[in-house]
């Protein structure tokens, strides 16, 4: 889907025309495609529901079908009521019951019905190999298929008689040959008529497939074994391969991956009884995506399971690290800004922090009393003192992403007590910081930071190319907050040189976006 949607921005580059055929299924992954046509190329995009076909148009497809069957041809119409996809599963029944044209057929209800009666006249074994296909997904390499097959020399039998039957059809021979359901119903038909006991021990045995085959390759297939092994029920293994799926694409910025893969790894651990994993990586990191998302709301349910957890277990360092995390995300403006709660939260994890003698922690907790100074309209030389003492104890611990961290927000009461020097200097400091870590989103804010100094000391030039920068960085990633903020220094420039019309687009951009991750400062700004 991230593919499907950075082509087609190229619609705003080049004369081209995309063409994507999709369910009109909420819970389903094309929705998100949809979502992203309406918001982002409302004018460039036109949707086409597609409706039944006519009565007229569903005889020709039978009559092109089905040449002979003049005496069914009423039957199958008033059946199939315009779904082009049942029509065909019809003709291809007709074809395989070997029916007389002018004979009559029982043509269930239903295209399920109707695919699942298909099934029930196959023979014992190609029946066997399909359900052993639909276990594995819609598509299937041959050879895992082979390794959970007991058919042995007659797999390749089976597979024939399954595409000539039109069930399934080879999507790939190269480097390794793969077979693909017809349609996806027929899979999911197929699946359903496996017993649950029967489907545990078979997820298991296409799971410990995989891990043999593509041992080399166990970070690609983690999403598919944490699936297979989540569907055998065996706990153990969904922890390991969901934790490392999510990990993955938290890298990848697929935060909504990373959140879904993360809430399987948390729930396999604890009904394993384990706490440590969930507490001090899992929930965390599923807080991050979920903020990332602008999904602040589960962020913060998120972060109070995780101190409920850590309060039961009686681990005062997580529950510690869930109050900070919570504390930063009310203290950054959002719609679930709250200064007042924010603030009693950081005082109590402040002084959790020494009581333990947790200097990092403590260093984490004066920073988010710095931000809830600034951005809550406190004393700003309070917040400058909560900062500098916060930067000298990660500056002691040799706390790399805690000083930039220190740094990036350090700039704001400088800024405000009028000491620009300092102000330019802190956040030029974790720029490095920024780009070793690998931190993009950070680094973004860092630059557009830069930028709106760089702007006040007269150096649009320098200013416009840090906030493109820092909108390109944004862009790639999918962080619509980072993308907000460097349209916000931008058109700042654009206005300084009278680029009126730049300007503008620049704001109606940054308005669109910050209004969708709820980024309080560009909407109020831009306006």
């Amino acid at each position: 889907m991230d593919v499907l949607i950075e082509t087609a921005k190229l619609v705003d580059e080049l004369p081209c025309l995309f063409l994507f055929a999709f369910r009109p299924d909420r819970d389903a992954p094309s929705w998100r495609l949809r979502r992203w046509l309406e918001t982002e190329l409302p004018d460039r995009s036109t949707e086409i529901e597609l409706s039944p076909l006519s009565e007229r148009d569903s005889g020709d497809l039978v009559d092109a079908l089905l040449p002979a069957a003049e005496g069914l041809r009423a039957q199958i119409l008033e059946r199939t009521e315009g779904n082009p996809l049942f029509v065909e599963e019809v003709a291809t029944a007709v074809l395989q019951l070997g029916a007389e044209s002018d004979g009559a057929i029982a043509i269930p209800d239903t295209l399920q019905a109707l695919i699942t009666a298909r099934l029930d006249s196959l023979d014992d074994r190609p029946r066997r190999t399909l359900q052993l296909a639909s276990v594995i997904g819609r598509s299937f390499p041959e050879a895992v298929l082979r390794s959970v097959s007991e058919a042995g020399d007659d797999l390749a039998t089976n597979l024939a008689t399954l595409q000539a039957a039109g069930l399934i059809s080879e999507s790939a021979s190269t480097p390794e040959r793969e077979y693909a359901f017809h349609h996806s119903l027929t899979q999911e038909a197929t699946y359903g008529t496996i017993l649950l006991r029967v489907r545990r021990e078979l997820h298991r045995r296409v799971g410990e497939v995989f891990e043999e085959l593509y041992a080399s390759r166990i970070e690609e297939f983690a999403p598919l074994l944490a699936r297979h092994f989540q569907e055998a029920g065996d706990d153990e293994r969904t922890v390991a391969y969901a934790t490392l799926a999510g990990d993955n694409a938290g890298r990848l910025h697929a935060h909504a991956e990373a959140v879904t893969h993360y809430e399987n790894a948390i729930e396999a651990a604890v009904r394993l009884g384990r706490t440590e994993q969930p507490l001090h990586h899992l929930y965390p990191t599923r807080g991050r995506a979920l903020e990332l998302s602008g999904r602040f709301d589960e962020a913060i349910a998120n972060y109070e399971a995780m101190e409920l957890l850590a309060n039961g277990e009686g681990d005062r360092h997580a529950a510690l690290a869930s109050q900070m995390a919570l504390t930063t995300l009310l203290a950054t403006p959002t719609p679930r800004f709250d200064a007042e709660r924010g603030r009693e939260l950081a005082e109590r994890a402040l002084a959790l922090a020494r009581e333990l003698g947790d200097r990092l922690a403590e260093s984490k907790a004066l920073w988010n009393l710095m931000i809830l100074n600034v951005f809550g309209g406190g004393d700003l030389h309070q917040a400058l003192d909560a900062g500098e003492r916060s930067l000298a104890i990660a500056r002691e611990l040799n706390a790399r992403e805690q000083i930039a961290f220190t740094l990036n927000d350090l700039w704001r009461p400088y800024a405000a007590v009028g000491d620009l020097a300092s102000s330019l200097a802190s956040l030029e400091e974790a720029t490095p910081i920024w780009r070793e870590l690998g931190n993009r989103p950070m680094l973004s804010e860092n630059l557009a930071s830069i930028a709106s100094l760089r702007r006040t000391a007269g150096k649009e030039a320098e200013a416009l190319a840090l906030s493109l920068e820092s909108y390109r960085i944004s862009e790639e990633i999918g962080n619509q907050w980072g993308q907000a903020y460097a349209l916000m220094n931008a058109f700042g420039v654009y206005l300084d040189r009278g680029e009126l019309g730049k300007a503008m687009a620049a704001m109606e951009e940054s308005i669109e976006l910050s209004e969708r991750v709820g980024f309080i400062p560009p909407q109020a700004t831009t306006r």
